[in-house]
């Protein structure tokens, strides 16, 4: 009895810290901790407690978060015009950032780019559900963030992927390599 009294104070503890992240959420959405926009704007246009589960259910461990967004998740879209614009961004770009505007690892990317004076193509698929979904059906389901395409191939996102990433190519003196074989660098 005692620890079916514990679980119920626990599932009452969640559910009102969820009520504050969504409560901030919704007041601060450019400050969006957990939800994409697309559950934010459900939150708001339907009743807060109804659309609670629906929230909650979004809130895995992080590596399942990781993997390709659901349908529920990005929305209704058409896959095959979404993934030729993906395509087309990756093929017509010389560089292209694949982005999240609350990412630390996205700024990195970004800064380090802009302080190689590198002319860049940035996607923020916090307002792109639909894009991030295509985009990791590309990459393994790769759907964390940022990845970056230098000349069409797949470099990796800050630290890891692709080619190992922006900073350790950066360290090496490989991005410059890669970044003067598309043509970009001052």
């Amino acid at each position: 009895m005692q620890e079916r009294g514990m679980r119920g104070l626990l599932q009452i503890s969640v559910l009102l810290a969820l009520r504050v992240v969504i409560a901030f959420q919704l007041t601060f959405p450019q400050k969006s901790l957990f939800f994409t926009p697309l559950q934010l704007g459900a939150a708001k246009e339907n009743n807060f407690d109804a659309d609670l589960s629906s929230l909650i259910s979004g809130l895995e461990a992080p590596a399942k978060r990781l993997k390709i967004p659901s349908p529920a998740l990005t929305g209704k879209y058409d896959k095959e015009i979404v993934g030729a614009e993906v395509q087309n961004l990756i093929k017509t770009e010389a560089v292209v950032v694949f982005s999240s505007s609350t990412c630390p690892f996205c700024d990195t990317v970004k800064e380090t780019l802009k302080s190689k004076k590198v002319p860049y193509k940035v996607i923020e698929l916090d307002e792109r559900p639909d894009m991030r979904a295509e985009m990791a059906s590309l990459i393994d389901g790769r759907a964390s963030v940022p990845v970056v395409f230098i000349s069409g191939d797949f470099i990796g996102g800050c630290n890891d992927g692709g080619k190992g990433g922006i900073v350790p190519l950066n360290e090496s003196g490989e991005l410059d390599v890669l970044l003067a074989r598309a043509g970009v660098l001052p």
